[in-house]
């Protein structure tokens, strides 16, 4: 696993945490707070739009990390089981890198169509 990786899965795993939920209540109590001492000024509303805007941006792009992540992870699983099934159909194994987003729903339908004439029977 690469330090980038590591990373990154390191802050979802963390972020994702019940730690971290306390941690984010007792700063939006302590936000709120020092909104009340400082009256919500034009500047303090300012700068905590701009943290939270930017907290929340980079949580996104780790949050896609995560799931992309997982997503490999489960694919290269589902590959595995078609390849050990007798019978399965090999050529779908991959298809996610090798097809454009139509083809797979063509391939999709298909399967469908196949699988309801089979019901059918």
């Amino acid at each position: 696993m690469k330090a980038g990786d590591a990373l990154a899965a390191r802050i979802t795993k963390a972020a994702g945490s019940s730690l971290a939920v306390y941690g984010i209540v007792t700063v939006v109590v302590l936000w709120i707070a020092g909104g009340l001492v400082r009256g919500f000024s034009p500047e303090y509303r300012g700068l905590m739009d701009t943290a939270s805007g930017i907290i929340a941006l980079i949580m996104a792009f780790f949050i896609l990390n995560s799931q992309n992540r997982d997503t490999a992870a489960l694919q290269a699983k589902a590959d595995e089981a078609v390849i050990a099934t007798d019978g399965a159909r090999n050529e779908l194994v991959g298809i996610e890198k090798r097809e454009s987003e139509s083809d797979i729903e063509e391939k999709r339908l298909n399967h469908e169509d196949c699988n309801a004439e089979e019901s059918k029977v």
